[in-house]
Order: structure tokens, then sequence, then C-alpha cells
């Protein structure tokens, strides 16, 4: 984006400073020659930003509301990973930041509920081991401790798009981003969407806080615990995902076979409007009284 001596570069505006993703170009021996199986997808749609500061803060176990925790702080899994406390705490289950004390790493550990069983987390981390690119989040392990599965995942480092626009809100900035900032930021989202939609893939949780926004321009999509396979999805007859981001077929549970990526590119116009207008075009609340309004438009 140019700009001159009445123009100042927002923070998604592509200029001198802004670095590529370090990992997106080929580094030794390749996977075949590894005799790995991966699908590389090569780099993910970036925008640029200011730096973020490493070092969210962490709950423990008893700021955490209702003082519950899968793991506590300490707790070492899989002889591994040593819990450092909770990241975040979910309908699903809950994500704690974690040592690996084998490589000496930070890492992110991501476990479920136990009413909400082992099949979601499993299904969210082999739907992230089939690509390699920066626009999801890399998966390390799958493991169980104390009867509870959970995923080793990248701990990543940024602000989700819900929290960035939330912030703008905060300092008094006008609430639709400069039209230029959210058409790229827009791009960067549909590009890793469509890295899932030609593997046969649907995400079908699209939303601001499913989008992070990281170091250096990255943009990943978070949480793939619904993600399906299109051939699947029509067998589905509950209804899954977030109401104010969801399609009326989605609603319904009527998604036909095919057509579950319809059900993603909704979603983008619904967060593409939020973008340009500052509001999102249904206000109404998130819950059971969302999806009915969402039924009646």
């Amino acid at each position: 984006m140019a700009t001159g001596p009445d123009t100042k570069p927002g923070p998604f505006s592509r200029g001198p400073g802004a670095r590529p993703v370090p990992g997106n170009g080929p580094a030794g021996p390749s996977p075949a020659d590894r005799g790995e199986t991966v699908v590389d997808l090569g780099p993910p749609p970036t925008v640029s930003m200011p730096a973020l500061q490493p070092g969210d803060p962490l709950l423990t176990a008893d700021e955490e509301p209702g003082g519950q925790a899968l793991f506590a702080v300490g707790e070492v899994l899989d002889g591994a990973y040593q819990i450092m406390g909770v990241l975040g705490t979910g309908g699903m289950g809950q994500v704690f930041e974690a040592h690996d004390r084998m490589l000496g790493r930070v890492v992110a550990i991501k476990a479920s509920w136990p009413d909400v069983g082992p099949e979601p987390l499993l299904q969210e981390g082999r739907a992230l081991a089939a690509f390699r690119t920066p626009g999801l989040p890399a998966v390390h392990a799958f493991g169980s401790h104390r009867g509870h599965e959970f995923l080793v995942m990248e701990r990543l480092v940024g602000a989700t798009l819900d929290d960035y626009l939330a912030e703008r809100r905060r300092r008094g900035e006008p609430a639709p981003l400069p039209v230029d900032e959210a058409l790229e930021l827009l791009m960067a989202i549909g590009e890793v969407l469509a890295l899932l939609h030609e593997a046969g893939l649907a995400h079908r949780d699209l939303k601001p806080d499913n989008v992070m926004l990281g170091p250096r321009g990255r943009v990943v999509l978070l949480d793939l615990g619904i993600v399906r396979l299109e051939r699947h999805v029509a067998e589905e007859r509950v209804m899954s995902g977030s109401p104010l981001y969801m399609a009326p077929e989605t609603i319904r549970a009527r998604v036909r076979t095919g057509e579950a990526h319809l059900v993603d590119i909704y979603s983008l116009g619904l967060i593409a409007y939020e973008l340009l207008a500052g509001r999102r075009p249904f206000l109404v609340d998130n819950g059971p009284a969302a999806t009915l309004a969402l039924l009646d438009r």
C-alpha cells in the first residue's frame, strides 16, 4: 500500500519492515527424502503488524473460574511436558502452556473435558498433522494422562482477531478497519481456508476468536475440533459451531454433500461485514436466542 505525506500505514499494511514467516523455504532434506508423508501446501498468506510481546499472562488452577483445571501446575505429562499454567478454558476443554523437558521448548497442551471425549481432539490432531503450513498450528504429539487425552501443539504468540478488534474499541479508534487493511486480512484468512478446502476439509467454526494474528504478519486459523471431510458433513444432524457466524443450513443441520466449504465462505462473509462496517450484521447474543433469530432472517 503506497503511503505519502498525508498517509500513514495501518497495523496490517505491508512495508519495508515486513519480514517473511521463518520456515517458508526448504531447509535440509525434503520430507520425501526422510520418508515422511507430508502435505506441503506452501507458505501461508501474511499481513504485517506491530511486533507482539511473548509471555501471555497465565492462570493457575486457583485463578481459573471455579478453581478447576484438568492438569495441575508442575504436573508432568508423558514424562516430558511440565504444565506451567492455563492459557484458556472453553466449552470443549482447556489449553495449557507447558515446557517440553526433552526438547527444551515451550508448547501448548490442549485437553478435552471428560464429557467431551477424545474424538474431537484426535480429529483436530489428524487434520493439522496432514498440513505443513504456518497458516495452521503445528501439532507435535497426541497422548493420555490420568484418563485425559491431550494434544501437544505449537505454542502460538499473538492476539486473536477478536481481541485485536476489542483493543481498537478500547483505544477509541474507529470501529471499521481501513479498507486496505480489512481486505488484506480477509484475503489472508481466505487463502488459509482454501488450503483446507482443496484438501476436501471444512473448518465449520470460523469466527474472529479462531483467527490468530502473530508476529511478522503470521495469520493462523485455530480450533479445528469440528473440522470434517466434505463427504461426511451431510451425515450429521447435530448443529456444530458458533451461532453468530453460522450459515442457515448449518443451524438447520442441512448441509449437503460437497457444500460444506460454502459454510466457511458464509462465515468469512460475516467477518468481512464486521471488519468493514464495525459491527456484526446480526445484533443478537451468542446463544439460543441468536440461533432462533438467525433462522428468521
